[in-house]
């Protein structure tokens, strides 16, 4: 057995498991197998979780994405290409087309992307064969020694941090923050390459682990910080993010390299022009990592090039190199290329606020304190559909932290779909990724006080159970219940709970009595929404173990009799469990409510807004549709939800042109293309406040077709 913190690997008579913390893995046959030492191991220049080396003869996997192979030595002709002029390093393989390769003599390097990422390494020959509907084969002419390497989608904090109450201490833990970083290359823009931060508490004195110390690569990089902070926390993000020693000075803000110094303004300003130096950074950090790969090249590399941006050699750069580089360029050169920053938390000035940091730093959100100017999210360029710009603007979540849950009030504009966070949702957070599960789990609870009829109640159970093959809920209806088996529902708990009581109920109401959350001994509930209850039935979830949840108006009970048909009773849901964002979800879910717009309408967030309970990312998309030319054309616009990670590429269903998350796509359809676009589209649309889900796009065939 090899492990790790995060991934165990055992290998089982001819069957190879790999499963991370959260009981994502994957599984693969081996033939042949005879378990190696350590000292067999071949690297990989990719970050391992764990690694386990063995002499085999064949390895059987189901496909489920792609396999990419490289060879480091040479070159190898792909498919059944016979003209050397043909040859390749890499070629990527898809699940749904017949492969059979042929590798010569070499040494070779395989990516796999399933629950897992999955890296194989092996010198020698071999053979790669793969059928739709049949496992991949990779198959050797004698026994090879091949390496697996496995790194999980979770990342998990590894060490603590302690620090003194002081502004010294505060900097200090800013510099440790940036350890999980496994690279100053443009590749630590990565998810794979950035790690959690560690987590920190304050204490009579400053320790910091010496696997902290010992591991830590400085960039070079110094940010000078004044000694408040007012400055010190949002310079986090961009601190974290480079690498930089930060220290204490009595002068203004500076970053400072061998070769330069940039100097920010002493004042409102500063976190607008924090987010902006970072933005910059960042995503041409992202595009310079794919630059030269003809697979990955983004629209944005053009746009850059067009505005005069280098990127030929920009990758070979030092991160010193690219941070002067990115600063160099005016506003008007990378402002309209570069993706809006989608996520903003405002925290208290407070040293109880420091805890949170690590968790913030992971999300990537950009911070401000309470009472400075708002941070500059960048304007988005209107696409011609207000609707569609409406809607990518409220995929730009806002947060506030509060140091205490039981002080967690709903606050803001519901337009916005402010979230108010605590330091409990985040520890809750990390208690959820260690707790193994292998299916998403719906709890669906009506209080006594509430006479819902069994149509709506089958309407509710069918709709959060009408998922798909790689989410398939369990889904338990809980109607009128005992006090005590309500609170051993909640105890037993699951991944999301949709309680549904009175207007302005505090607590749960049941036939012998009624619930106060707060006394639940442990709430195991990972998400929740509440119709009709007010906020502090929310804080007490949060502070007995929830992540956080949307608090909601009582809704008519008609509302859950037709909820295909009849509005967004359990949208909220369903886009939760299709692996939205809480914030964003509940934004788009109130975008769909008519009485959002009322006062007493909207929803409000508690706890970890930008929480998703779908553990591995992929790019999530909506696709928002809107006449034009007089009804004779479609112009769809595919908005990607932002949040987890920022960055990464993708692409929509309509073409194959990538784009920097979180940009978004403008496509015009016409006539003789809708229903094709209908029948395949794989992604929700939204017309009209209303989700059409992928089965349900055939009733926009009339309207459209």
């Amino acid at each position: 057995m090899a492990s790790s913190a995060l991934v165990d690997v055992r290998v089982d008579g001819t069957k190879l498991r790999a499963t991370d913390i959260a009981n994502n893995g994957i599984a693969m046959e081996l033939t042949g197998w005879d378990r190696l030492g350590d000292e067999s191991a071949i690297e990989f220049d990719k970050p391992i979780d764990a690694t386990v080396t063995g002499r085999l003869s064949e390895i059987r996997y189901d496909l489920q994405n792609f396999i990419e192979i490289s060879r480091l030595d040479g070159e190898f002709i792909p498919d059944h290409a016979t003209d050397p002029a043909h040859a390749v390093s890499t070629c990527q393989l898809v699940d749904d087309a017949e492969y059979h390769l042929s590798l010569p003599e070499g040494q070779y390097r395989c990516q796999l992307n399933s629950d897992l990422d999955v890296y194989i390494g092996f010198t020698g020959a071999a053979s790669v064969r793969y059928r739709p509907s049949s496992p991949l084969v990779i198959s050797f002419p004698y026994p090879t020694p091949v390496s697996f390497g496995f790194k999980s989608f979770i990342d998990y904090p590894r060490h603590e941090l302690q620090v003194e109450p002081t502004p010294d201490g505060v900097a200090t833990a800013m510099t440790a923050f940036s350890v999980p970083f496994s690279t100053t290359g443009v590749d630590r823009v990565h998810r794979p390459y950035r790690g959690y931060p560690p987590l920190v508490r304050t204490g009579p004195e400053t320790v910091i682990p010496e696997a902290v110390t010992d591991t830590r690569a400085s960039s070079g990089i110094e940010f000078r910080l004044p000694a408040d902070l007012e400055t010190l926390y949002p310079a986090a993000p961009l601190a974290y993010y480079l690498s930089a020693d930060v220290s204490i000075h009595d002068g203004p803000p500076t970053l400072s390299t061998q070769s330069f110094t940039h100097e920010f303004d002493d004042g409102s300003s500063f976190p607008s022009q924090v987010v902006d130096c970072l933005r910059r950074v960042f995503f041409l950090d992202m595009v310079g990592s794919w630059h030269g790969q003809p697979t990955r090249r983004l629209a944005e590399h053009d746009a850059l090039e067009d505005a005069g941006f280098v990127l030929e050699t920009y990758a070979e750069n030092t991160l010193e190199e690219r941070l002067e580089l990115a600063l160099t360029y005016s506003e008007s050169q990378l402002g309209p290329v570069l993706p809006p920053w989608p996520t903003r938390v405002t925290v208290e000035p407070s040293l109880e606020a420091l805890p949170a940091l690590p968790h913030l730093l992971y999300d990537f959100s950009a911070i401000s304190v309470t009472g400075s100017s708002a941070i500059d999210h960048h304007a988005i360029p209107a696409s011609g559909d207000p609707t569609a710009d409406a809607l990518y603007d409220r995929t730009r979540i806002d947060g506030r932290l509060v140091t205490h849950s039981s002080t967690i009030q709903p606050d803001g504009n519901p337009e916005q779909a402010v979230f108010t966070s605590c330091q409990q949702a985040y520890r809750n957070r990390l208690r959820f990724l260690e707790e193994a599960h292998t299916e998403l789990s719906v709890l669906v609870v009506v209080g006594a006080d509430v006479s819902l009829s069994e149509t709506a109640k089958a309407a509710i159970r069918d709709r959060y159970h009408r998922r798909d093959a790689i989410v398939s809920p369990t889904v338990r209806v809980l109607d009128d219940p005992l006090e005590e088996e309500l609170r051993d529902a909640l105890e037993s708990g699951g991944n999301l709970l949709h309680a549904i009581g009175s207007d302005g109920a505090s607590t749960i109401s049941c036939q012998d009595g009624s619930l106060e959350v707060s006394s639940v001994s442990h709430a195991n509930v990972e998400l929740f929404i509440l119709d009709g209850f007010d906020a502090t039935v929310g804080s007490a979830f949060i502070e007995n173990g929830s992540v956080g949840g949307a608090i909601r108006p009582a809704r008519p009970l008609e509302t859950y009799e037709r909820p295909t048909m009849t509005g967004p009773a359990v949208l909220l849901g369903e886009l939760l469990l299709y692996g939205q964002s809480l914030a964003t979800a509940t934004a788009l879910a109130d975008r769909c409510d008519e009485r959002s717009s009322a006062p007493e309408g909207g929803s409000r967030v508690l706890g970890d807004g930008t929480h998703r309970m779908t553990l591995k990312w992929a790019p999530k998309s909506l696709h928002v549709l809107d006449t034009t030319d007089a009804d004779t054309s479609l112009q769809v616009t595919t908005i990607p939800f932002p949040v987890d990670p920022v960055g990464a590429h993708w692409y929509s269903d309509l073409d194959n042109t990538k784009r920097l998350q979180p940009a978004r796509h403008v496509n015009h359809l016409e006539p003789e293309s809708i229903t094709a676009f209908l029948r395949s589209c794989s992604e929700p649309i939204y017309y009209e406040r209303r989700i059409y889900w992928p089965e349900e796009h055939g009733y926009l065939a009339a309207p459209f077709a």
